[in-house]
């Protein structure tokens, strides 16, 4: 078990691995130490078998090491494990023409060239070619444009040097035959091939190559000086198998059989050249700048000229990738700091902003925090197409109110945060002015209008706060007071921390128990002004709270509202709602129930909600009445309209609350299928006194009688306003007078001892509706 979880990997090496590595080491030390000039008195000692028996050590050496190389592969995986075997497999083919050259050695007599062992040598290059390709293919298309022409350019300056060194030595092209010539030349330019692919693939790396890399570098390398000394000393005729320099060929196998089963770098390699790769095509290119010098003051090959010229042009392309990629990352990091819908700089912007102005630590500064009010409702009525036009509208607007020293900012959504520099409370509630004002016109979309509004947090700094995170902490909780409060924009003040802190406390509470479903629906009857019957009630929410206190809507729908937990709540009551209804006609009281519905609420998908919840109660469509406030019509209109429809096409009812205090009254009345309007109280509770509160009354139950459209009066709190409301026109009452609102249970009773102690006369029928 313990042998098969030691696998063979590029750090772990086996036992027989190990021995056959030390007999690889220990023959290519022999063989140096062979070779060394002091050693000459064993040469003379042996005679002409010690050069044979050199040959057949350096080519058993070699063989092992090639053996080696082949074992090594299984530490390595896919491509890797192929390309070290391709090397195994080259090693031993220049191993096997080591041994045909070492049997046919013939003492004072150059070897013929070509020979046949020759085959066996030529045989290795493809082979590593191959094993080099196969290391950098499984890499090749995470490399970007600069790093393929690093090492391009890399490879060029090795080439140059190579050409050079190789094509301008004299008789270098001359001595010999032109087959002879070839043979001679072959070996280092193939060499010096192997090399500049080796220092290409580093600079693919970002010169951060792995040990293994360079293990085989050096191998690579010692080769090229090799067989570039033995084609010098054939071009001199001046052979000689005595010196270290003999020895580099076997020393180079040892370093192939290091190298062997490693990966081509240690780390991922990289998909952009670091910003150091540079320095070496630069250096590439003086070189071969010189050379081209050079050239026109003595001569060069031409080969290595035209390696040059070829290196330069590719040394300038590095360049011009280079200013690319330049003005790439300088758009990238404009992107980075710049929100994309807004075109306005983004939180990150704003924090390396903030960290300059505040650095100073008591520069004066101020922190605005802008929340748009009602956006959500604009999103969900709307659509988020719409709601994103309307940000950058508003963004737009917010960039023309800027002075020297502001920056504004989005942070996300519907928040922005503008900062200004020098600035105290008071020109802050200056610039808070500024931007409402500069919000304050309706805004065209399409078909819709919208006006838009913001609430405005104010911190200062550094009375509020020292660094980004703190002013903004404090704008937010100044922010929510101005939305709580509506009044525009609010300062922080450090006694609002307590108010947060109790704000977020029973924000928490009231998700809880929105989510748990335990919101109290409560009712409120209404009554036909003419007979006094009880028609129907308006389903009025209320949260009591752990501690058994119950609190009004007015209290906690605002946390509702910001909570974003409106649908749930709807959703809540509807249910609640129906259910109510199928108990009362069972107790053999029909009426009917009106809930409050936010303008967010009035999708498509909301009449076959209703009508589910209707077959499923077995209530009529008529049981039902959605009301809507003006307000927030006043942004939702074109989108509601083909919801209404849909809602009055079921039979479930529409009625407008809050009527006369809103906006363009007479336009909802004319383009909405509206059933019924609700005279708000604050021109019921006042109409005995005040003869223009009367007047309103009468006017709107004028305009609706006209219309078709029934009349309710809110507020009916005493005697005599149930008589003047009826006096005027209202078909129905509702108020503190006739009844609180009270839980769903407590309605049948109440009804009961209603009808009891109210004489009842024959209502008449309104020409909008049927006879029941």
């Amino acid at each position: 078990m313990e042998r098969r979880a030691r696998q063979v990997t590029p750090e772990y090496w086996p036992v027989r691995h190990r021995v056959l590595l030390a007999v690889v080491v220990c023959g290519a030390v022999t063989f140096t130490m062979s070779t060394m000039p002091t050693m000459s008195w064993l040469r003379r000692g042996l005679g002409e078998s010690t050069l044979l028996w050199e040959g057949f050590a350096s080519a058993g050496t070699r063989f092992l090491a090639g053996v080696l190389c082949w074992l090594r592969a299984g530490a390595a995986a896919g491509p890797g494990r192929r390309a070290w075997r391709w090397l195994a497999a080259g090693m031993m083919c220049w191993s096997s023409g080591s041994f045909i050259s070492a049997w046919r050695f013939e003492p004072d007599i150059v070897p013929p060239v070509p020979a046949i062992s020759d085959v066996g040598w030529l045989a290795f290059y493809p082979c590593a070619v191959i094993a080099l390709w196969e290391l950098v293919r499984q890499r090749m298309t995470r490399l970007t444009p600069a790093v393929w022409l690093d090492g391009a350019t890399a490879a060029g300056g090795v080439a140059i040097l190579t050409l050079w060194l190789v094509l301008g030595h004299p008789g270098a092209t001359t001595v010999g035959e032109p087959l002879q010539v070839f043979f001679n030349l072959v070996y280092p330019l193939m060499d010096a091939v192997l090399v500049f692919l080796a220092v290409g693939a580093v600079a693919m790396l970002g010169w951060r190559p792995s040990r293994s890399w360079w293990l085989l570098s050096i191998g690579l390398l010692l080769v090229f000086a090799a067989d570039a000394m033995w084609m010098i000393e054939i071009i001199s005729g001046t052979i000689g198998y005595e010196g270290v320099e003999n020895s580099w060929w076997v020393w180079a196998y040892v370093f192939y059989a290091l190298a062997s089963g490693g990966a081509l770098s240690a780390e991922q390699a990289v998909r952009t050249a670091p910003p150091t790769a540079a320095v070496v095509p630069v250096a590439v290119a003086v070189l071969a700048l010189a050379m081209l010098t050079l050239a026109l003051l003595r001569p060069v090959p031409l080969a290595a000229a035209v390696a040059a010229a070829l290196t330069v042009l590719l040394a300038l392309l590095r360049l011009v990738v280079s200013l690319r990629q330049e003005h790439v990352v300088v758009a990238s990091r404009r992107e980075a700091r710049t929100d994309e819908l807004s075109g306005l700089p983004n939180r990150r912007a704003l924090r390396e902003h903030a960290q300059h102005v505040l650095a100073s630590g008591e520069r004066p500064a101020a922190l605005l925090l802008l929340d748009l009010d009602r956006f959500k409702e604009v999103n969900d009525a709307l659509g988020h197409a719409v709601g994103d036009q309307l940000l950058a509208i508003v963004a737009a607007r917010l960039r023309h109110v800027l002075r020297q020293g502001e920056l504004i900012a989005r942070l996300g959504g519907d928040e922005f945060a503008l900062l200004t520099t020098d600035t105290d409370a008071t020109d802050a509630t200056h610039v808070a002015a500024r931007i409402r004002t500069a919000m304050a016109d309706p805004i065209a979309i399409g078909t819709s209008v919208l006006q838009v509004q913001a609430s405005i947090g104010i911190a200062v700094h550094p009375d509020h706060g020292r660094d980004l995170d703190e002013l903004l902490q404090a704008a937010d909780i100044a922010m929510y007071r101005a939305k709580r409060t509506r009044s525009g924009h609010h300062i922080y003040t450090p006694t609002q921390d307590a108010a947060a802190r109790h704000r977020l406390h029973e924000l928490a509470e009231l998700r809880a128990a929105v989510t748990a479903g335990e919101l109290l629906v409560h009712y409120q009857p209404q009554i036909d002004a003419t007979t006094l019957a009880v028609t129907g009630v308006e389903a009025l929410i209320r949260w009591r709270r752990r501690d058994g206190q119950v609190v009004a809507p007015a209290s906690f729908l605002p946390l509702v509202e910001e909570a974003g937990l409106m649908p749930q709540l709807s959703e809540h009551v509807l249910q609640q709602t129906c259910r109510h209804l199928q108990f009362w006609r069972g107790a053999g009281l029909h009426l009917e129930a009106s809930i409050n519905l936010t303008a967010a609420e009035i999708t498509p998908a909301l009449p076959e909600r209703l009508h589910t919840l209707l077959a499923l109660h077995g209530l009529p469509a008529r049981a039902l009445l959605i009301e809507l406030t003006e307000e927030s019509l006043l942004t939702e209109r074109s989108a509601a309209r083909q919801v209404l429809e849909q809602l009055h096409d079921l039979g479930v009812r529409v009625a407008i609350d809050d009527f006369g205090t809103g906006h363009s009254t007479f336009t909802y009345l004319c383009e909405l299928p509206v059933d019924q309007i609700k005279v708000d109280k604050s021109f019921v509770l006042p109409m005995l006194d005040d003869r223009r509160a009367g007047a309103a009354v009468t006017a709107s139950v004028g305009l609706a009688r006209a219309l078709g459209i029934q009349t309710v009066a809110e507020g009916v709190e005493t005697p005599a306003l149930l008589r003047a409301a009826g006096a005027a026109g209202c078909d129905l009452l509702q108020g503190y007078h006739i009844a609180r609102p009270m839980p769903a249970d407590e309605i049948p009773t109440w009804a009961a001892d209603w009808s009891r102690h109210h004489t009842i006369h024959p209502r008449p029928v309104l020409r909008h509706e049927e006879p029941t």
